[in-house]
């Protein structure tokens, strides 16, 4: 073999092996690039199913920010006894705020709370279709749940123990989790811009000059006055 076939067959072979190497180090590259990426994937779905999920302290948080409890204590004491317990339940049952709870709303409710051997005859005492406060009370008291709640056994019921309380009765699984679909009757019933409030709220009014009113509900309300006229909030 001369001298020109020999530097001829080194230049093929060093193509050859240049061509393997650069095909190695593109494999490698890919297959970092792909490894990144499903590591990437398996973050965003771990932090997804963190944000669609709640324990128990979350939904604590949660629903420490909805005011709720502090409508139903009545007496301001920092604790629910339990008229002022059934009073809130018989309020965020009252999905239409008309004061009453319809058989409609009843059927609602119960099954979203998982009440269980509860009907709504043995509720509606005087058979007129609505319950009042005082057949709600009667009828909600036979769930057994306040004491069931009640972890301290002192008899009143703190915010912690509600909220914990209602946690158990939504977490149908028992896995001390709330996926979206365990979680979603919170944002019906005590979601912000629901519920029903049992104070009056100060309402203020404006208009070409400055109004003053009064509303009742939850929240503060404005409204619109004419100058030197009240306006009244809602």
């Amino acid at each position: 073999m001369n001298k020109q076939e020999k530097s001829v067959r080194n230049i093929v072979i060093n193509g050859i092996c240049l061509f393997f190497l650069m095909g190695a180090v593109a494999c490698n590259t890919s297959e970092r690039n792909a490894n990144t990426a499903s590591e990437r994937i398996d973050e965003e779905e771990s932090e997804m199913a963190a944000e669609n999920t709640w324990d128990n302290n979350r939904f604590n948080t949660d629903f420490a920010s909805n005011n709720r409890y502090g409508e139903w204590d009545a007496n301001r004491d920092n604790y629910l006894d339990e008229n002022e317990y059934s009073g809130g339940f018989y309020r965020t049952w009252d999905t239409n705020r008309d004061n009453k709870v319809d058989q409609n709303e009843w059927n609602t409710a119960s099954k979203d709370f998982g009440m269980e051997n509860q009907t709504w005859d043995k509720w509606d005492a005087n058979r007129d279709g609505s319950l009042d406060e005082n057949e709600y009370r009667t009828g909600f008291n036979q769930s057994g749940w306040y004491s069931e709640w009640d972890g301290d056994g002192d008899k009143r019921l703190s915010q912690q123990e509600y909220s914990t309380g209602l946690f158990g009765r939504w977490d149908r699984n028992r896995d001390s989790m709330l996926d979206e679909n365990e979680y979603s009757p919170y944002n019906t019933y005590y979601g912000n811009g629901t519920g029903n409030g049992m104070n009056n709220g100060a309402g203020t009014g404006t208009g070409n000059e400055t109004g003053t009113g009064t509303g009742s509900g939850t929240d503060e309300g404005t409204g619109a006055g004419n100058a030197n006229r009240p306006g009244s909030g809602n």
